[in-house]
């Protein structure tokens, strides 16, 4: 049986922006974990099969179909790929959330056509679902106030779930990407990486200009689940 790590660096005291300011809104206790939780992490969300894979790659293979198909307007799209490829630190948000539009159009159609681009993509929604979940499960230390039960974990060292089940959902997930925000490398760590994630400046810009949400299975156990990052 894997017993998850319980080592911290410290205590991250977070309430969900929606409840900020509500009576009795919860402060949740969530663990900044060290360097080899975040390992322990990392492997356990690999180990249950999530991996996420990097914008590059869905250039990379946007690239590969239109190259392979080769329509009529074949110079038009490779040129849109590129510019989209381009987006940076030092792109306006207006070019960014353009670039985001200009993409989820060439992505929906290329899930449509393009069996490959369609499992990466669902590989990321898989991931998206399952990170955040485990993240909670493992670096959620309790809470103060709120309408909640009493803070248990089980013999594996996760968050029981039925325990977790109470939590709501709007409440879990946010506690999930909150202690993974924490587990970010810090600048110096970020520009020695192979593969950068892009910013939150540009991801929220990007988040703006998509007209889509794609709603995730809902619940809190890792039965059926699976996690991993990369890409």
């Amino acid at each position: 049986m894997t017993v998850y790590p319980q080592s911290v660096s410290g205590v991250d005291r977070f309430t969900p922006a929606a409840l900020v300011g509500k009576a009795n809104a919860p402060v949740y206790l969530i663990g900044i974990a060290t360097r080899s939780a975040r390992a322990v992490f990392r492997r356990e969300v690999a180990a249950a099969g999530a991996r996420f894979w990097a914008p590059s790659e869905f250039h990379r293979l946007a690239r590969e179909y239109v190259e392979q198909v080769a329509p009529a307007n074949s110079e038009e799209l490779l040129a849109r790929i590129d510019a989209i490829a381009a987006v940076s630190e030092e792109t306006g948000v207006a070019e960014i959330q353009a670039a985001a539009a200009d993409w989820n159009d060439l992505a929906e159609k290329l899930i449509r056509h393009f069996p490959v681009f369609a499992g990466r993509h669902a590989d990321n929604q898989h991931y998206l679902t399952i990170a955040p979940m485990l993240a909670a499960r493992m670096f959620l230390t309790g809470w103060e106030g709120g309408d909640l039960p009493a803070f248990r974990r089980g013999l594996d060292g996760l968050l029981l779930e039925e325990v977790a089940e109470q939590i709501p959902d709007a409440d879990f997930d946010a506690i999930g990407w909150r202690a993974m925000a924490l587990m970010q490398p810090q600048e110096t760590e970020r520009k020695n990486s192979v593969s950068p994630q892009p910013s939150r400046r540009i991801r929220r810009a990007m988040r703006a200009a998509s007209s889509r949400k794609t709603t995730a299975p809902a619940g809190k156990s890792l039965e059926k689940s699976s996690p991993e990052t990369h890409g």
